[in-house]
């Protein structure tokens, strides 16, 4: 593992750098208890917690997480900064085909 990479925020630096290489923009979000940043590329959405390698959400987390997935948004966990981009990739051509097939525009 490289230097440092047991760390929340080396894998949150490389996932932002490989999202903004890819199109996506992002904002830090510094509410406790919130996830630590929103993707967003034209119409898809993301939450992303980011925590060390092995570390679980903190309860806090875990109730915002779901929260937000029972209002119909995406949440992922993190541990690994190249998890990001497939996520990302995945949701792009979710949302591309729901337009394609008449979905709605919000």
């Amino acid at each position: 593992m490289t230097l440092g990479a047991d760390r929340e925020s080396f894998h949150e630096g490389k996932a932002c750098q490989t999202a903004a290489r890819a199109g996506w923009d992002n904002i830090k979000v510094l509410k406790r208890g919130w996830p630590d940043r929103l993707f967003w590329k034209n119409r898809a959405y993301l939450w992303v917690e980011f925590k060390a390698p092995g570390k679980p959400l903190r309860p806090q987390q875990g109730y915002r997480a779901r929260q937000l997935e029972r209002q119909g948004e995406r949440v992922l966990r993190i541990d690994d900064w190249a998890a990001l981009l497939p996520a990302l990739e995945k949701i792009e051509r979710e949302e591309r085909i729901g337009l394609d097939r008449g979905g709605a525009a919000g």
